[in-house]
């Protein structure tokens, strides 16, 4: 491979490392926004309920708390899909590198691999048994 097309397959390699992490960025933020979102819902709810019916109260708080349950499991799905694609660009970056690695020596441990998915699963189901919780004391308020 030519010098010129070594550089340019190590600087389209970066690019797709920072569009990688770009992506999991904006993925992590419509986590917040989506999970903020419904807890808004949930509140207004349960402020609005007034004169309502504690069935459809309860109803409706289960319905908006499965909601964000199973978008919790699709974006998070996401967040580290993005993560591990990202991950596999840096290996295309180490390889364009070849003999004078630049970015990536030896001694660098390179991106937190593992232990990024780690992360995003206990925030997972640390927000899923936050959401369980708050719809058991929904529906048990909801019954008496």
């Amino acid at each position: 491979m030519s010098e010129v097309g070594r550089n340019k397959a190590f600087d389209r390699a970066v690019d797709l490392v920072v569009h990688a992490d770009d992506l999991t960025n904006q993925w992590t933020g419509r986590l917040i926004a989506v999970q903020t979102s419904l807890v808004v819902a949930e509140a207004a709810l349960l402020v609005w309920k007034g004169d309502q019916s504690g069935a459809i109260v309860a109803a409706l708080a289960v319905l908006i708390g499965l909601t964000a349950i199973v978008s919790l499991f699709a974006v998070t799905r996401i967040i580290v899909r993005e993560h591990d694609t990202g991950h596999g660009y840096i290996g295309m970056v180490k390889r364009t590198e070849g003999q004078a690695p630049y970015l990536f020596r030896d001694e660098d441990q390179g991106p937190p691999g593992p232990r990024f998915a780690r992360v995003v699963g206990s925030v997972k189901w640390t927000l899923v048994a936050g959401w369980v919780g708050f719809l058991v004391i929904v529906v048990k308020t909801a019954i008496k």
